[in-house]
């Protein structure tokens, strides 16, 4: 440690984000100590600056941040030995966008021990997010490549959680339940007061009622096949696993997914459950040990259900789902 405190260091950091995320303008700001107006930085900047009260040398590569340029920072990456990652924190719908470019040079083998920083700039800007909001919407923006775009269908949703929360990272969802007036009253109520009407239209919840025990009439009214269901405590009484298990198969596109988590409150329906599941789906059991340890118990079971290629009209399978 006092090797590198008593001698000048070079800090040779990769510039990056996307554009207009102010990347030049930081550059700037050290440099000059004063606040400028820049342009966008077209191609790339080699910028040297000796921060004498630092004694330091900063040696920066300004990658321009729009998107047939970003690739080009790896030619970069064996000169850099650090990383200052640049977010717009104005700029709220391209905080995915933002994401997904970090994620990249997180995965870079090669940059496996570089210090990361990551900057976010313009809160001095009246409409600028929480600092809080952004750092959550770079984690939560992780998983929206998965359901952005995706149609998903809950079954017995209750209180709509599930289906709402998947519709938030950016799917189209469907909230079912029984055709009761209070559930289905619970379901809407749920739904408008979770939503945001500023969200982009990739996001939309609808509430259908469907019944599983007499379901041709409801299944009329859905937008079939769907990418993916989901359901939870949905097994309970024998007669009820045959019009669950086809209500499955019809509502699952071939190669689509269907993921169930039960309390194993009646061993037989279980078993019968997933012996009748095995003709339609290939059935895959999801260690509990993924869940917060708080969740795990030995009565409960989670279930990946990928719907069989054969057992309809072919479709692409997609394996980010």
């Amino acid at each position: 440690m006092g090797g590198w405190t008593s001698r000048e260091a070079t800090l040779r950091p990769l510039l990056t984000g996307l554009d207009a995320a102010g990347k030049t303008t930081l550059l700037y700001r050290l440099d000059l100590e004063g606040i400028t107006h820049e342009i966008p930085t077209i191609g790339f900047t080699l910028q040297r600056l000796r921060l004498p009260k630092k004694r330091t040398e900063f040696v920066s590569f300004d990658v321009g941040g729009r998107g047939y340029i970003r690739p080009l920072a790896r030619h970069f990456f064996q000169a850099i030995n650090s990383i200052i990652f640049v977010v717009d924190g104005n700029d709220s719908e391209r905080l995915d966008a933002a994401w997904h470019e970090l994620r990249r040079l997180l995965e870079e083998e090669s940059l496996a021990e570089t210090p990361l920083l990551i900057l976010v700039n313009k809160q001095d800007v009246p409409q600028a997010l929480p600092l809080s909001k952004v750092v959550a919407s770079l984690q939560n923006a992780k998983y929206h490549r998965h359901f952005r775009g995706r149609r998903v269908l809950e079954l017995g949703s209750g209180c709509g959680l599930l289906g709402i929360g998947l519709a938030m990272l950016g799917a189209h969802v469907t909230l079912t339940d029984m055709g009761d007036e209070v559930i289905q009253g619970n379901l809407r109520s749920n739904a408008r007061l979770n939503w945001q009407d500023d969200l982009p239209t990739t996001h939309t919840v609808k509430v259908e009622p469907l019944d599983w025990t007499q379901p041709e009439a409801a299944l009329e009214r859905l937008e079939m096949p769907y990418d993916l269901v989901v359901a939870t405590d949905v097994v309970y009484k024998e007669q009820d696993v045959p019009p669950l298990v086809h209500t499955l198969e019809t509502v699952v596109r071939p190669g689509g997914l269907a993921w169930v988590t039960n309390e194993d409150r009646n061993h037989t329906a279980t078993q019968q459950f997933l012996d009748q599941l095995s003709v339609g789906f290939v059935v895959k059991h999801i260690s509990l040990s993924k869940l917060d340890a708080e969740f795990q118990h030995e009565t409960l079971y989670m279930l990946q259900l990928r719907r069989r290629r054969d057992a309809g009209a072919a479709a692409s399978e997609d394996p980010s789902l």
